[in-house]
């Protein structure tokens, strides 16, 4: 599990060849149009040190390579599109923004990992809950995994002020039991969580509290909360602890830990989503940006 990197998709059609074009590859560094790169005669140095032209084509792989074009330096290479794996902490909006709240945004806890701009979140986690969250810039991946169809498990820890009421989770159980604006819910797990479940997902906190685990396959608003509501049992901590194949306790443990999502973890989530694992895109980190851990 990598360092989460910046990701630049690039979706032009020659862009997914095994070659760059080397003046694309220059623009997207440095952020600059072509007629500016121009005008301050940037170009581009290899790996090797060698000039490359504007029509050269540079050969990128999965291994960093560095480049430097006057006062720019940086890394390229190619994989997936940029998709992380976080952990929430409670008192945390999943939103780019919330004018109406005092509580920060994922995007500003998270702000110093590169690429953060890049993605998008995959569902909603409610401030008062924590958890396991994804973010992506897949496009195709998001719908997928958001859209009911798809049937992308979700599972949550959940702290219960007092038991469910026998009776509502027998129907809740049997599929019966309707909320209030007549939705019903359909979990494939609601069950109570053993001592050693709590340990091992950190949760020996709340051991005064019913914990109990429940399991779905649609992104309702606030469903959990109020599935266990109309069973007569308020959730006092609610946790996500495994998004389809992805678990909190494997991934990012601790409130705050980020990681991206390569090899088997990104090729079980598109499974889990029934999509194959898209093109590579170039990616582009400044060398600022890069750590001994990154590269060798």
């Amino acid at each position: 599990m990598d360092r989460p990197r910046s990701a630049h998709p690039v979706r032009d059609a020659e862009m997914t060849t095994k070659t760059w074009p080397a003046a694309r590859l220059l623009a997207e560094a440095t952020g600059l149009g072509r007629r500016e790169i121009r005008r301050r005669r940037l170009t581009l140095v290899g790996p090797d040190g060698e000039r490359l032209g504007t029509g050269d084509r540079v050969s990128l792989g999965r291994d960093w390579k560095r480049f430097s074009a006057g006062e720019f330096a940086f890394r390229a290479r190619t994989g997936p599109p940029l998709t992380l794996a976080v952990h929430k902490p409670k008192g945390v909006v999943v939103s780019r923004r919330e004018p109406l709240s005092t509580d920060p945004t994922i995007f500003e806890v998270f702000a110093e990992v590169p690429g953060i701009g890049a993605v998008q979140p995959v569902g909603r986690l409610d401030a008062d809950t924590s958890g396991l969250l994804l973010l992506t810039a897949d496009g195709a991946l998001l719908h997928r995994l958001t859209h009911p169809s798809a049937k992308v498990e979700r599972t949550y820890a959940a702290a219960l002020e007092s038991p469910p009421d026998p009776d509502a989770l027998e129907r809740l159980k049997a599929g019966t039991l309707a909320l209030r604006d007549g939705h019903v819910p359909r979990p494939l797990v609601v069950e109570p969580l053993p001592p050693a479940a709590l340990a091992a997902d950190g949760l020996a906190e709340r051991d005064d509290a019913q914990w109990w685990t429940i399991t779905l396959t649609e992104g309702r608003y606030h469903e959990v909360r109020r599935t266990f509501a109309a069973c007569g049992a308020p959730v006092a901590a609610l946790v996500r602890t495994s998004h389809g194949p992805l678990t909190l306790r494997e991934l990012v443990p601790r409130p705050g830990d980020c990681a991206r999502l390569e090899g088997t973890s990104l090729d079980a989530l598109h499974a889990a989503a029934g999509r194959p694992v898209p093109a590579d895109v170039v990616e582009i980190v400044p060398e600022g940006d890069m750590t001994s851990a990154d590269v060798p």
